[in-house]
């Protein structure tokens, strides 16, 4: 199995009451380098002895990254970027969170994205 890092590059403005990130970019793919990611989150693929509890992903994320990290819930979910709700809900008892909207099941977090920091 890999170990991917989806790397953002996001900023806070000092000006702005706003408490959210804004992206700088998309997505970066800095490679794998189990080394680094032993680093930046402690349990993931190796550990060091100053390595880092994972941090989570903020509430307050910019969209680019917060959008990536979910799929959206269709009937179909054959669309890129869509799961079915039976998945969601089998993918949730692993750890992963639906979103609701209205009371209704329309994002789950990504399956294979974890260990945020």
């Amino acid at each position: 199995m890999g170990c991917d890092v989806h790397m953002y590059v996001e900023y806070k403005s000092k000006k702005s009451e706003s408490d959210y990130w804004r992206g700088f970019g998309n997505r970066i793919n800095p490679g794998r380098n189990y080394w680094m990611f032993g680093l930046m989150s402690k349990g993931v693929r190796c550990e060091f002895k100053n390595s880092f509890m994972p941090k989570g992903m903020p509430d307050n994320a910019g969209y680019c990254s917060e959008n990536d990290n979910q799929l959206y819930i269709s009937e179909t979910g054959e669309e890129d970027g869509c799961c079915t709700l039976e998945n969601a809900k089998r993918w949730e008892q692993n750890g992963c969170k639906i979103i609701y909207c209205n009371d209704k099941p329309t994002w789950v977090t990504h399956p294979d994205w974890h260990s945020h920091t």
